[in-house]
């Protein structure tokens, strides 16, 4: 039974207190999904995000591809994604790619960090 952005969080800070020192982003994101869906969640490892660009000629491209660490759907209709970053802290560089993903998939997305017991979390609406 999933409980939106404040489980998601909330997971995300078991995680950070049980985890072994020293994982990788790959290990901690296993172990992260595992815990979501646990907690009833959905969830989709790294998927494809596509920025869309307008141009003065009202044509449109792809101006870039990335993918997001989870989307990860409650009950309902209800979906999130989720940015991993296995760091001290949330930088601007980390924020800045979780708000554009937020934007280009209009969800809100929780960005974490997660660092030898410690646990950041930052959300950013779509």
């Amino acid at each position: 039974m999933s409980g939106g952005i404040p489980a998601i969080v909330g997971v995300a800070q078991l995680v950070c207190r049980v985890l072994p020192k020293g994982l990788r982003e790959a290990g901690v994101g296993r172990i992260l999904k595992k815990e979501l869906e646990i907690a009833g969640f959905r969830v989709e490892r790294e998927q494809p995000v596509i920025v869309m660009y307008r141009a003065s000629d009202g044509t449109h491209m792809c101006a870039q591809t990335g993918f997001i660490d989870f989307v990860v759907n409650g009950s309902n209709t209800e979906r999130y994604g989720v940015e991993l970053k296995v760091a001290r802290s949330l930088s601007v560089a980390h924020l800045s790619q979780a708000e554009g993903y937020a934007a280009a998939l209009n969800i809100p997305v929780v960005a974490v960090a997660i660092c030898n017991g410690e646990c950041e979390t930052m959300v950013l609406n779509g």
